[in-house]
């Protein structure tokens, strides 16, 4: 099954090398063993994209994540997914409490990532 298939809109971590290994030859099953953070939908997308997180991601990792897009990015990059995510959670502009549960738990995956030597994939 393709990547998109099964982690439509969402951020995926790798548990294992295997398992990254599926991820990048975009062939996975249920039981690849992963970590996955699901954007509920349409409307909590939107207001991720509105807080500018992505973006903020993508200057900092030099990454390409873009709406209808996976990208990777690398696990010596999460030092810079972090400072993104501190940014946008400290930055003067509200966000409601959705949001900032997904950059809790974005924050999470990040850092678990940097701990495991793994990617994140981000499939939006």
């Amino acid at each position: 099954m393709q990547n998109s298939q099964l982690f439509r809109r969402g951020v995926v971590l790798p548990q294992n090398r295997e398992a990254e290994a599926s991820l990048r030859l975009n062939d996975v099953s249920e039981n690849t063993p992963v970590r996955y953070l699901k954007i509920g939908n349409q409307q909590e997308f939107e207001l991720l994209w509105g807080v500018g997180i992505f973006q903020r991601i993508n200057a900092y990792s030099n990454g390409l994540i873009d709406d209808y897009e996976e990208c990777f990015v690398d696990a010596s990059s999460m030092p810079a997914v972090l400072k993104a995510i501190k940014e946008i959670q400290f930055s003067n502009n509200p966000h409601d409490m959705k949001t900032e549960h997904f950059l809790v738990s974005l924050s999470s995956l990040a850092s678990e990532a940097a701990s495991l030597g793994r990617p994140l994939l981000f499939v939006l």
